[in-house]
């Protein structure tokens, strides 16, 4: 399908993703809280304001309790003791859940959301060249490695971006007609990806990759597939690990704490940190923090360490952190979006699998995919990073949008690749031309 197709505003929003990890890229030059991040913020501000002009009756009347959730949020506000700080994080973690109102409202056909999810192959091109900079020019954060080894370009929770396009690259598979030299690039690409994700180290990274392409294939009923890949992967790992060998075995040493006979979970304070939260809820009990809690996203000093390094460190699991900030009432709020997702989905697939039979499979395993590797990186923490939020958000909205937007009958569409210059839709049951409401 060719992009000329798609407006300016659905173009804008399949390439959201795309802006946020270019600014991740610019900002490893830059101290984290440097002007630059503030550009950043405010750029997402002014697209969320233009972007939502004309859609905010739509996006409301569907996913009201997103939008109250960060209404309750800034009610909380008065409530921090650093309330600049609490006010910025409520901004990171709203631009982010309102990008899933956004795709529904704008990638809502299946020639759209199979556009969307090829687009996002950008982001896995912009990673492998930053991260092939960032070994010859020394740029960016050498998390784990000092100044020795080899360099990833992006850190932390930057890395569950690429991770996560990792995962649903399998989709365009699914539903794209691709020539040899497509497929070949496409999966050099993602060779490359996977090792750069795979050198870092990072266990929730890699967790993301194999976990999502594992869920993927199994929602999909194709665990053949699965198998065929897995061992396809395995293959190559140990055809080229005298390439990367030395450099994994280096990078594995760095982290002797978390790679070793001797670790333990319980051991992390990502384990421990429930604990010192409801000690100080039952050492201090009072009711309104039990439902509201207390220092919304503002947790460093605020539950249970007082002095040296640990009194700066902030919640990081997700989970804890809103419990923390925002009580069992918000807590269970969050979840609530999940829950109400989930039902709108279900209550619209019967529908939409008898319009679709094929098609229909994947957009099902496309929304279960991004929604739980949504809710399992949580565990992990940092739901303010924009990048794989708007990634993973914007998917579950795209399937959506798509499963309500479908009325009567479809009728196939006739289209070559030659005429556009970019890949066709599978010639299946995903080439339709829906009737719009």
């Amino acid at each position: 399908m060719s992009s000329n197709t798609l407006d300016f505003r659905t173009r804008l929003v399949c390439l959201l993703p795309t802006i946020a990890i270019v600014f991740n890229c610019l900002l490893s030059f830059f101290p984290r809280q440097s002007g630059l991040a503030v550009v950043k913020g405010g750029l997402f501000i002014v697209l969320l304001v233009y972007l939502y002009l004309g859609k905010f009756p739509k996006a409301f009347n569907r996913f009201a309790i997103f939008f109250l959730l960060v209404l309750y949020w800034f009610l909380l506000i008065p409530l921090s003791t650093g309330q600049t700080r609490s006010f910025e994080y409520i901004l990171k973690n709203g631009i982010a859940i309102l990008m899933l109102p956004l795709g529904y409202c704008y990638i809502n056909t299946p020639e759209k959301i199979s556009r969307f999810i090829y687009t996002q192959l950008n982001l896995l091109i912009i990673f492998v060249v930053f991260a092939i900079l960032s070994n010859i020019f020394k740029w960016g954060v050498n998390q784990y490695g000092g100044s020795a080894g080899v360099r990833v370009g992006l850190y932390d929770a930057q890395l569950y971006c690429p991770a996560s396009v990792l995962a649903l690259t399998v989709f365009i598979f699914q539903t794209h007609k691709l020539d040899k030299i497509k497929t070949y690039a496409i999966y050099v690409v993602g060779v490359l990806a996977f090792a750069f994700l795979m050198l870092s180290l990072r266990r929730t990274t890699l967790l993301i990759s194999f976990a999502g392409i594992a869920l993927f294939f199994t929602l999909r009923g194709k665990i053949n597939k699965l198998i065929s890949l897995v061992i396809s992967i395995a293959f190559v790992l140990v055809l080229t690990f005298p390439i990367y060998g030395d450099y994994l075995i280096e990078r594995i040493q760095m982290r002797s704490n978390v790679f070793s006979s001797d670790y333990e979970m319980t051991d992390e304070l990502r384990y421990q940190e429930l604990f010192f939260v409801l000690k100080d809820l039952a050492d201090n009990f009072s009711v309104t923090t039990l439902l509201f809690g207390k220092e919304i996203f503002n947790s460093p000093g605020h539950y249970g360490f007082t002095d040296g390094f640990l009194s700066i460190r902030q919640l990081h699991v997700d989970y804890t952190m809103l419990f923390h900030g925002t009580g069992l009432f918000g807590l269970v709020l969050y979840l609530g979006l999940f829950l109400h997702i989930v039902v709108l989905f279900n209550r619209r697939f019967k529908k939409f699998r008898k319009i679709f039979p094929s098609f229909s499979k994947d957009v099902k395993a496309l929304f279960y995919t991004a929604v739980c590797l949504l809710l399992m990186i949580h565990f992990s923490g940092q739901m303010e990073e924009l990048s794989f939020r708007s990634v993973l958000l914007l998917t579950a909205g795209a399937c959506l949008g798509v499963l309500y937007n479908v009325t009567g009958r479809a009728v196939p569409v006739q289209r070559s690749e030659a005429a556009t210059g970019e890949p066709d839709i599978a010639p299946n049951d995903a080439i339709k031309r829906l009737q719009f409401i």
